[in-house]
């Protein structure tokens, strides 16, 4: 087995794929991430496989992260992780292929499929693994278009309580909100607007990707899947499916439904719900240990911004994952929204470079 070859790394979740490949040099010479739904069956993750895989060598090793096998196209968690190993297996039948199944490190198909629970989720354990290994101590604080993971770290160890998703969720290591697909309904009951307290509708009229367009936050290359009416995704759109979770309506330049400037703080005042989510997260986090000069925010994810914003609230120091593995500036937005699939190439790379090493 050889190290001189490109290392490619595949973080597999329920709404994207993201792919990282570290080049023989240690160079990270693509990194991307495409929309899979796969709530809606996996044929969508076999096209986008075969389209990437028509751009890498032949002679890569690839090693998978997984999540996605907690949508509910399948009955159950294990059932999806099978059916995620049995089509990554026969997409790469002919490649050095190994599954990341946490403290257990990298294992292949047969012992991915009869060890699930290690294998289920656990993109956040190698991205927090690497951090650990770069940084003395802190916490990572991955904010995606879905969830978020809030990971501490130290002394070149995951400190982490839950392992599973369940678990995780338990000891708030694991939140479900984040910047692209959170219905705004979860963020809050009550809002204040145009000087007077309301109540939201219970409906999935819009998401947090709307609160983030009309902040103007969203990055257009993160903002991949439909709006929740389906319709357009400028921030005039935006504007009137918030409109509706107020029961109302948007019509600019008149003096009907509920003014710009109402929606635009409304915006305002969701975005600040659901950092007080993370927040309330992350001060649970905090509270384990002392805090040293050294503790840091890592920030990753497509709402990485949230993380700098929360590090500064606390008066911590941040970096984000990207300025960790040193990549390259300009590749450093598309590094932090695939942090798992980045961490995986590194970690995948700096063990096989040991295994060889130690031969």
């Amino acid at each position: 087995m050889s190290t001189a070859v490109d290392i490619v790394a595949w973080d597999i979740g329920g709404a994207h794929l993201k792919l990282a490949r570290l080049a023989a040099g240690r160079e990270f010479a693509q990194i991307t991430q495409r929309a899979t739904p796969l709530w809606q069956g996996p044929q969508c993750l076999k096209e986008t496989m075969d389209s990437l895989c028509l751009e890498l060598p032949e002679t890569s090793y690839h090693c998978v992260t997984c999540t996605a096998e907690l949508v509910d196209h399948w009955p159950d968690r294990e059932t999806g992780l099978s059916a995620l190993v049995t089509l990554v297996h026969g997409q790469l039948a002919d490649c050095w292929l190994r599954f990341y199944a946490g403290g257990q490190g990298l294992v292949d198909a047969d012992t991915a499929l009869a060890r699930p629970e290690a294998v289920m989720s656990a993109n956040w354990h190698v991205t927090a693994r690497v951090a650990a290994a770069l940084v003395p101590e802190g916490v990572l604080l991955d904010i995606g278009s879905t969830s978020s993971d809030l990971v501490p770290f130290a002394g070149g160890q995951v400190q982490n309580r839950g392992y599973s998703d369940q678990q995780r969720l338990h000891h708030d290591e694991l939140i479900y909100t984040g910047i692209i697909r959170t219905p705004v309904m979860s963020l809050c009951r009550r809002v204040p607007l145009a000087g007077r307290w309301q109540g939201l509708s219970n409906e999935l009229f819009a998401t947090s990707a709307d609160i983030y367009r009309i902040t103007g936050e969203l990055e257009a290359t993160d903002d991949m899947h439909k709006s929740a009416d389906q319709g357009g995704k400028s921030v005039p759109d935006s504007l009137r499916r918030l409109a509706r979770m107020v029961g109302s309506d948007y019509h600019p330049g008149t003096e009907k439904g509920v003014p710009h400037w109402a929606l635009q703080g409304l915006a305002q005042y969701l975005a600040q719900c659901q950092l007080r989510q993370i927040d309330v997260a992350l001060s649970s986090i905090l509270s384990r240990q002392s805090i040293t000069p050294e503790y840091t925010v890592i920030g990753a994810g497509c709402g990485s911004f949230l993380a700098e914003r929360l590090a500064r609230r606390h008066g911590l120091p941040y970096r984000s994952f990207a300025e960790l593995l040193r990549i390259a500036r300009q590749q450093q937005p598309e590094a932090n929204r695939a942090a798992s699939a980045c961490a995986l190439a590194w970690w995948t790379r700096e063990t096989l470079t040991a295994a060889q090493g130690a031969r």
